[in-house]
């Protein structure tokens, strides 16, 4: 596994970005083609909601039931949920946006930001399947400036290190300050986007300031987009309380402490403002 991934990354740097880029396109594109969508209904977290299946990562993710999600149980045990606006940052195809769309309830919205084409594509469908008026699915990246990004094509992309130079599909990218400003503050944010998230909370300066907001960083340690831990928990001020759990198979969350061996992998940063 280790020398597939290494001849795999090295034929990523020797190639020019204009013979790689159509290649991994196609790819993408040859996974989808080839698979024969589908809709499955399944409860996730105790919600039950039927989503279109149509690619061979979705069907290892999505295709059973789920049960509670640690992460969400600790924002909801906050009261920071219900009736919330909530950003979603690197939503994939929406399953989790949807189970916060459940507990935010009618009075609140989810914003589900999603750069992948294939995968917004999918979110809006499973939006549509499960009625969920107060879930919104932007495609865009979000990083620290507004503008555009380049997004490198996967059935789970990433902006690309370097700027994008590898990436084919241009989108807008947005900053969490800016989705502030035109869906209101929100009482959560979710990071998840593959390394970037140094980038995300540096154009979130404005909503950090505030110390209203909840941030639920996945921190990906190692991926090669990743910034220092101490650099991302710095990025939070006193007010805010700093836990942390591991990202797979989350369970409980414990104090946050720099030197604590969860830090190591990757794992989540929950920073809790002042009740």
């Amino acid at each position: 596994m280790m020398l597939r991934d290494q001849a795999k990354s090295a034929t990523r740097r020797l190639l020019p970005a204009w013979l790689y880029r159509p290649l991994r396109r196609r790819r993408v594109a040859r996974s989808v083609a080839r698979y024969a969508p589908r809709v499955v209904s399944h409860s996730y977290g105790g919600l039950p909601l039927r989503v279109r299946i149509a690619d061979p990562l979705a069907e290892a993710w999505y295709d059973h039931d789920w049960p509670a999600l640690a992460e969400l149980e600790i924002l909801a045990r906050e009261d920071l949920l219900d009736g919330g606006v909530v950003f979603d940052l690197g939503a994939h195809q929406a399953i989790v946006a949807l189970m916060l769309a459940g507990m935010v309830g009618a009075e609140g919205q989810v914003v589900a930001v999603e750069a992948e084409p294939h995968n917004v594509q999918i979110a809006r469908a499973n939006r549509e399947l499960n009625r969920a008026v107060n879930l919104e699915v932007l495609h865009a990246a979000v990083g620290a400036r507004d503008g555009t990004l380049r997004f490198v094509e996967s059935l789970n992309g990433n902006v690309e290190e370097g700027g994008g130079r590898l990436g084919k599909v241009e989108v807008p990218a947005v900053t969490v300050d800016t989705l502030a400003m035109r869906y209101g503050e929100p009482r959560v944010v979710l990071i998840d986007v593959e390394g970037f998230e140094g980038h995300v909370l540096a154009g979130a300066a404005k909503t950090l300031a505030g110390g209203r907001t909840a941030f639920l960083v996945e921190v990906h340690v190692g991926c090669g987009l990743d910034r220092p831990v101490a650099e991302l928990a710095n990025r939070f001020d006193e007010r805010y309380r700093l836990l942390l759990s591991r990202a797979e198979h989350a369970t409980t969350f414990v104090r946050y402490s720099p030197e604590s061996p969860l830090v190591s992998d990757r794992f989540f940063l929950l920073a809790l403002p002042p009740a």
